[in-house]
């Protein structure tokens, strides 16, 4: 296989003295070239199959909406069932690269214990996954293909302004897309905690490819954000997989939890969870919180955040203002009950796993339906439009006389039947039916146990 390699060079425009500016522009060039000869070798593709999977079948009764005629939503009229929700997973690719001592590092999505890993030469060999961050998704993996030395991994943060490729290798070769860092660690909605903001040139990057600086540094790697694209996990996060990873008792990295719920988007304690970690360390309904750590706090995402930097077992020094008091509490985070891993969109265009949710023990826990299942039953685009609309029955109703499901009452200011209002009374008997069903489905999940 022929090999394509990248050659970047960036330029950088420096700001000048006002005695020099007023006679010349002048240029700092950034050359990653030698930087990105240097990682190269060190590349990598990690193949996740769904036979490697440690999914379990779902148990436990599954929440159903009926239709007001009492059928079930999720089957069609004709019996047509819906489809049986699974967790199997799809088949994903990620970047990789070493880090020594016979390891790479990778996103690996899910709770796997062995990988396909693939050199760029194309040979492949078994990877064994060491350690897994819940958090970030991110593995080390001990492989005999990785190569004996690594790239070495920042223990500084990134700046605003500092420039960065990332690297990775596909089919065709060494691929690399360069960047600058726009913002220092922030809160987002990523799911992976505080992370900082690079602008891309082209937003082709792979998961799991390394944030390299100039001199080939490790400063982040691309893993999915939980809502959607890719974010850049700070070294320091690699750093502490790595080093569970290379302990004398190799462990996973688990999503801590706090056990707190906030009013509104400002920071403020509205309720404490029962034998939670908040409420073990003496947190209460009404606290506002101003610090967690070293980190200042402004709104409830910034705490979300935070918490996600850190990692079940970790002790966090929370402060909070109490009335007129402030007080500094050690939280030691819990294990979060939901432990799942965003998933990046598969490079063959297939859509990501649905969400889908059952009830056990009067918790909803959340499932992933079948990638293999049609979201359509067969033939649903031949369903006549007219018996869909006839399937769709109001209470007490018929289409042909008042109070039926299309019953139409003439505009007041034109006496004319424009069939745009329904009457009052009828809305609020289906409301009150619908109300009727589902109180019903409520008393139902209540009496019943699997």
């Amino acid at each position: 296989m022929n090999r394509v390699q990248t050659c970047l060079v960036v330029a950088f425009l420096l700001p000048l003295s006002t005695e020099s500016s007023s006679r010349a522009s002048a240029q700092t060039l950034v050359d990653f070239r030698e930087a990105v000869r240097s990682t190269e070798s060190a590349l990598m593709t990690v193949v996740v199959d769904a036979a490697h999977q440690q999914a379990e079948q779902p148990q436990g009764r599954r929440i159903e909406i009926l239709r007001p005629d009492g059928a079930p939503l999720n089957q069609f009229r004709g019996g047509l069932p819906r489809r049986d929700i699974d967790r199997r997973p799809l088949e994903t690719n990620s970047a990789a690269f070493a880090i020594g001592d016979s390891m790479i590092v990778a996103f690996v999505g899910d709770s796997v214990t062995s990988v396909t890993v693939q050199a760029a030469s194309d040979d492949q060999a078994d990877g064994k996954v060491v350690a897994l961050d819940h958090v970030t998704g991110l593995a080390v993996i001990q492989t005999d293909l990785a190569p004996e030395s690594g790239l070495v991994v920042s223990a500084a943060e990134t700046e605003p302004g500092q420039p960065v490729v990332a690297a990775w290798i596909t089919e065709r070769g060494l691929v690399t897309d360069s960047g600058m860092v726009s913002t220092r660690p922030i809160a987002t909605a990523s799911g992976v905690g505080t992370t900082p903001t690079i602008d891309f040139g082209t937003g082709r990057q792979m998961t799991g490819a390394p944030v390299i600086d100039a001199t080939g540094i490790v400063v982040g790697v691309l893993v999915p954000s939980h809502t959607g694209g890719l974010v850049c996990v700070r070294s320091t996060h690699l750093l502490r997989l790595i080093e569970s990873a290379t302990g004398d008792t190799p462990k996973d990295l688990k999503r801590g939890l706090i056990g707190i719920q906030f009013e509104g988007g400002g920071p403020l304690v509205q309720q404490v969870s029962p034998d939670s970690a908040a409420q073990q360390a003496g947190i209460a309904a009404g606290d506002l919180i101003r610090r967690v750590g070293p980190t200042s706090i402004r709104d409830s995402q910034e705490v979300v955040a935070a918490v996600a930097d850190a990692r079940a077992g970790e002790t966090l020094e929370i402060t909070v203002v109490r009335g007129d008091q402030t007080i500094t509490l050690p939280v030691t985070l819990q294990e979060h009950p939901d432990q799942r891993i965003a998933r990046h969109r598969p490079t063959d265009g297939t859509l990501p796993l649905q969400q889908a949710f059952e009830l056990r023990d009067g918790q909803l826990v959340p499932l992933e339906i079948d990638p293999d299942a049609d979201p359509f039953p067969p033939g649903i685009r031949r369903f006549p439009m007219e018996d869909l609309f006839r399937n769709f029955q109001v209470p007490g109703g018929d289409l042909q006389t008042p109070g039926g499901p299309f019953w139409r009452t003439p505009r007041p200011d034109d006496g004319q039947d424009d069939g745009k209002d329904l009457e009052r009374s009828d809305v609020e008997k289906t409301l009150k039916e619908l109300q009727r069903q589902m109180e019903q489905l409520n008393q139902q999940l209540g009496t019943e146990r699997d």
